[in-house]
């Protein structure tokens, strides 16, 4: 899920970092064979994280859920682990930063072997990569989020790491170098992109361009005010229409067999996707010994189900029809939602930070008002997607 605030952003990727190091810890206590050395590394990588970043453990622990999670669930974790693999020798690693490079969603590795584990390199450990989803609730999960641009090329070609794609003949690229240039022709050439997907992708980048020219460029977006926030929630809901409107036709278009193999990666449901782990404050979902997780995978990865495309509110829905004709989830397999996001472009934005006067800010270098469009930061609005599937209506409910 994405984090808000800094120290949102920082206590997030701290527990990426702790949650691997609690489990090894209670995997230890229950007699797992696991090394001490590797403990003491990711005790060690985890004391620098926190330190770097000017927080302690404590405040780690009280800020929001993230750590409040880990400390919860880590024990009844590591049993799971413990009781899947009771004779092996066992480890975790945090891949989150190598595996985004490489277009996966895992977030660390549980490393299994009948041996010492020595090397994290060695042929004969079995790897089970594991995405974490650290968030309120285990109801529903955020999978994938991009621009509008992004989604598109997500449904055509496969995702080499972020904001990068790569062609069936290897080339790798990103969707800023589609353009009228003669580099960007070249490589629309290249990659053998079709006339139709350019002119929609001409045509989302123009509504991109008209709305930042309209909140960056002049005296109107300067500050977050009433007018401009209402303005900001009208653009979200229309544009988003009107770019759903133009997509759906072109994803009708696409190979059903294609899309569904895109729809159900950037999902995390294919056959050979990492595993799940979704912490709540309450209860914990993971799907290595979920049957009905399982089950749901098998089925849509079978033959015996057809992709369904539809506009729901403002969202595009994908569901899917068994031989039957009917749906197998009531309220849609997954919501993609088509909005705006404003990246951060204006200045402590909430009521509850209101001030007078103005205020250095480090990064801009400048000093801004309440509610200010920050010069540098507004630089990153754009437009906005994400991929939510929601667990409990598709009858995967926590186990634990």
């Amino acid at each position: 899920m994405g984090a808000g605030t800094e120290t949102d952003h920082y206590c997030q990727d701290a527990s990426e970092i702790d949650l691997p190091l609690s489990i090894k810890k209670e995997l230890k206590k229950l007699g797992a064979k696991i090394e001490d050395g590797s403990i003491e590394r990711s005790q060690i990588n985890f004391d620098e994280y926190l330190r770097d970043r000017g927080l302690d453990c404590d405040e780690y622990l009280n800020h929001k859920h993230w750590g409040k999670n880990c400390m919860k669930h880590a024990k009844n974790i590591a049993k799971d682990i413990y009781k899947s693999f009771p004779d092996k020798f066992i480890d975790l690693l945090c891949v989150e930063t190598e595996y985004r490079g490489k277009g996966k969603k895992g977030d660390f590795i549980i490393l299994v072997a009948d041996h010492k584990i020595i090397s994290y390199d060695d042929p004969s450990i079995d790897t089970i990569s594991v995405s974490l989803k650290n968030q309120g609730s285990v109801d529903s999960m955020q999978c994938c989020s991009g621009t509008w641009v992004s989604f598109v090329l997500n449904m055509l070609y496969n995702r080499k790491g972020p904001g990068q794609f790569i062609s069936p003949d290897g080339e790798i690229f990103r969707s800023t170098q589609i353009d009228d240039s003669v580099r960007g022709k070249a490589l629309i050439k290249k990659i053998n992109l079709s006339q139709q997907a350019v002119d929609l992708i001409k045509f989302l980048q123009k509504l991109n361009s008209e709305n930042r020219d309209k909140y960056l460029e002049g005296e109107f977006g300067r500050f977050f005010n009433d007018e401009v926030k209402e303005s900001w929630k009208n653009d979200c809901e229309q544009l988003g229409e009107k770019a759903i409107n133009q997509i759906i036709p072109f994803l009708e278009t696409i190979n059903k067999t294609n899309l569904t193999k895109h729809i159900l990666k950037m999902s995390g449901f294919q056959s050979d996707g990492e595993e799940l782990l979704v912490l709540g404050r309450k209860k914990y979902l993971s799907s290595l010994n979920h049957t009905i997780y399982r089950d749901i995978i098998q089925k849509l990865n079978s033959d015996c189900v057809e992709l369904t495309i539809e506009k729901h509110c403002k969202n595009i829905r994908f569901n899917f029809k068994n031989l039957d004709g009917d749906y197998l989830f009531p309220q849609g397999f997954c919501n993609i939602p088509f909005t705006l996001q404003k990246n951060g472009a204006w200045f402590k934005c909430s009521d509850s930070e209101c001030f007078e006067g103005k205020q250095f800010h480090k990064k801009e270098k400048c000093e801004l008002g309440w509610r200010e469009r920050r010069p540098k930061k507004s630089r990153e609005m754009n437009t906005s997607t994400n991929c939510y599937v929601n667990l409990k209506k598709l009858g995967i409910v926590p186990i634990v």
